[in-house]
């Protein structure tokens, strides 16, 4: 066997191990119902090398109905989570921040569509136990917090 081939195989199996079957669906919504900000989007996930290729159709993010402040939402960001041994869930790998600088009043809903992101995997080698994570960072009566959506955890299946 040549080296070329040699090198070719080695980079099919090590991509092929984490690679993604099928460009998946991705829904990704918020777990809880009450947080002051709540992030919805649909696209789909790839892989390109040792990235995680999120194409987002639709982003739309909210101002809870029933809080009491309008909340300025300073960027949103994208990550990839699993459970550690605890049990509880944990971000691996996080895309580059997306500055929003906006202000949302109550019950204020804005959209964006058509948003690429970029997620680092390189060194993880099954992503069959990560999900997509939204982290929307927001500053509230001079208070800066941070809401979470997730999408479904079977979003990443691994290639036969």
């Amino acid at each position: 066997m040549s080296f070329r081939y040699f090198v070719v195989a080695i980079a099919y199996l090590y991509f092929s191990s984490v690679a993604l079957a099928h460009p998946g669906e991705v829904l990704i919504s918020p777990t809880n119902q009450d947080f002051a900000m709540l992030s919805v989007a649909t696209g789909r996930a790839s892989l390109e090398g040792p990235f995680v290729i999120l194409q987002l159709q639709n982003l739309a993010l909210r101002s809870h109905e029933t809080h009491e402040r309008s909340n300025y939402v300073k960027s949103i960001r994208f990550g990839i989570a699993r459970y550690n041994i605890k049990g509880e869930w944990v971000v691996d790998r996080w895309s580059q921040s997306v500055s929003v600088g906006q202000e949302f009043q109550k019950g204020e809903t804005k959209t964006y569509a058509d948003m690429k992101v970029v997620i680092p995997v390189d060194g993880i080698s099954n992503l069959s136990r990560y999900w997509v994570v939204i982290e929307t960072e927001l500053n509230t009566n001079g208070k800066v917090g941070y809401c979470y959506s997730h999408s479904n955890h079977d979003v990443f299946s691994l290639a036969n």
